[in-house]
C-alpha cells in the first residue's frame, strides 16, 4: 500500500520535482508617452531686417521653452532609463 501511494503521488506531481521553480518577474512598467516626448525646435527668425524687439522675444521664448523643456523631459528621461536599467539587472537571470 505504501508504494502504492508513493507510485500515485509521484504520477500526480510528474516532473515538477526536479525542476527549479521559474520566479515571474513584474514587466518594467511603460512610461507615458508624454513623459518621453523630445524638445520641439525653437523658434527661428527669418528675413534680413530684423527689429530688435522681434529678435529679443524669440530669445526669451527660445529660453523659456528650452529650460522649461528640460527640465520637465530630459531630467526625467534619463532617470527613468536608468531606473529601467537597474530594474532589468536585478531581475535578468544569472
Amino acid at each position: 500500500m505504501k508504494y502504492l501511494s508513493f507510485l500515485l503521488v509521484l504520477t500526480l506531481t510528474g516532473c515538477s520535482l526536479f525542476q527549479k521553480p521559474v520566479p515571474v518577474a513584474p514587466k518594467w512598467p511603460d512610461a507615458v508617452t508624454e513623459l518621453r516626448e523630445k524638445c520641439p525646435d525653437l523658434q527661428t527668425i527669418e528675413g534680413d531686417k530684423v527689429a530688435v524687439t522681434e529678435f529679443l522675444k524669440a530669445v526669451v521664448k527660445n529660453y523659456t521653452l528650452y529650460y522649461e523643456c528640460s527640465l520637465k523631459n530630459d531630467n526625467w528621461n534619463k532617470w527613468y532609463d536608468e531606473q529601467k536599467k537597474i530594474y532589468e539587472q536585478a531581475t535578468s537571470k544569472k
